[in-house]
């Protein structure tokens, strides 16, 4: 037997305590042992393979969780991306990352081509040309049917469906946006995520969820008002790194505290979410 076929038996032992002791020694690593996905399916006993599976992806969630808290860590903000790829995995470890990332490229590239030689501070043009490039050319836009939250905020599955949650669809313009050179930042407004610029003709924001809606100030405050928001001007201010991921995170606490069995990842969630939060 070999070593991937020995611990797949492994992950099916419905003893807890071989299951903890060996769920710790895989997340220690950076991903699993090659074959390993392949060894679990090949188990014959159907309950055997389904409780190998759900531990294996386990496994990928409590090594999603780690990395995003070592991201909380003092120093520089982490990386968007990176980040916001770890927040899909925490939900789905074998979510296809790789695509999703080359697709990212492939938008910033085709933006880039559109907008030309874009000046600093970008110009209203510019920012306009952006929004309609992903709003209108692209069709990316809010998802006001589906309830299916985790699948609304991984970032591989809007970037296919082209349709999620505003925080998800704004780090889609974050990204492509950066590869694209134009200066966009991350605006966490109650109950609604956007993003801004600071263009040549002073502030102006992008509503991902409405098509890429171009808007001034007062166009965000009616926004909110409509949320039964009451506008401040604080409401407005760039939000960072952490505070993007926290709030990823915390979009999925409360769904999956209303499953049935769904505790494990709320609390997975949480953590992840106060460690970005509580970081310096």
């Amino acid at each position: 037997m070999s070593e991937v076929a020995a611990i797949a038996r492994l992950l099916a032992d419905p003893d807890p305590g071989v299951a903890s002791a060996l769920r710790r020694q895989l997340a220690s690593r950076a991903q699993d042992p090659p074959g390993l996905r392949e060894a679990v399916e090949c188990l014959a006993d159907p309950i055997e393979r389904s409780r190998a599976r759900e531990a294996r992806l386990e496994i990928g969630r409590d090594r999603a969780a780690e990395t995003l808290v070592r991201f909380s860590q003092p120093g520089a903000e982490p990386d968007l991306e990176a980040g916001a790829f770890e927040i899909a995995r925490l939900e789905d470890p074998d979510v296809d990352c790789g695509t999703a990332r080359a697709r990212v490229d492939d938008l910033g590239l085709l933006a880039r081509r559109k907008l030309g030689r874009v000046g600093r501070p970008p110009s209203r043009a510019s920012l306009a040309a952006l929004a309609s490039f992903l709003g209108e050319t692209e069709g990316f836009e809010g998802d006001r049917a589906d309830e299916d939250v985790p699948r609304c905020s991984s970032l591989p599955h809007v970037l296919e469906r082209k349709r999620g949650l505003p925080i998800a669809l704004s780090v889609v313009y974050l990204l492509v946006a950066a590869r694209a050179g134009v200066a966009l930042y991350g605006v966490g407004a109650p109950l609604h995520f956007i993003v801004g610029a600071l263009t040549d003709d002073g502030p102006l924001y992008l509503d991902p969820f409405d098509r890429g809606r171009v808007m001034g100030a007062e166009d965000v405050a009616s926004l909110l008002r409509k949320l039964d928001v009451s506008f401040r001007p604080e409401h407005l201010s760039p939000t960072g790194t952490r505070a993007i991921l926290a709030r990823m995170a915390r979009n999925l606490v409360a769904y999956h505290a209303r499953k049935q069995r769904g505790e494990p990842r709320a609390r997975r969630y949480a953590r992840v979410a106060l460690a970005m939060e509580e970081a310096p």
